[in-house]
């Protein structure tokens, strides 16, 4: 897959935030707490430009047969649909 990677930036906080939550949100009954990257000032990394994020690059897709469907968002993401055609089986 094509992936990038940036700088973070503001725009960026809230999904960050989101995505630390997401990944982590089972950990906190076992330990009793929210794990670091929890609680992190993800705000600070920004400002102090140590934040890096990774983006897909959608064009990946198209160049392997897929066909965009539907965007939108969809449990707070930003989401891109894709659905591809594979041949039938002769067995």
């Amino acid at each position: 897959m094509d992936i990038t990677t940036r700088l973070g930036h503001e725009g960026d906080l809230d999904a960050v935030r989101d995505l630390a939550a997401a990944a982590y949100e089972l950990y906190v009954e076992r330990i009793g707490r929210p794990p670091a990257p929890m609680t992190a000032d993800y705000a600070a990394a920004i400002r102090a430009g140590e934040l890096w994020v990774a983006e897909e690059n959608l064009a990946y897709y198209p160049r392997h047969g897929y066909v965009e469907t539907l965007r939108g968002v969809e449990n707070g993401f930003r989401r891109v649909y894709f659905r591809k055609s594979l041949p039938r089986s002769t067995a």
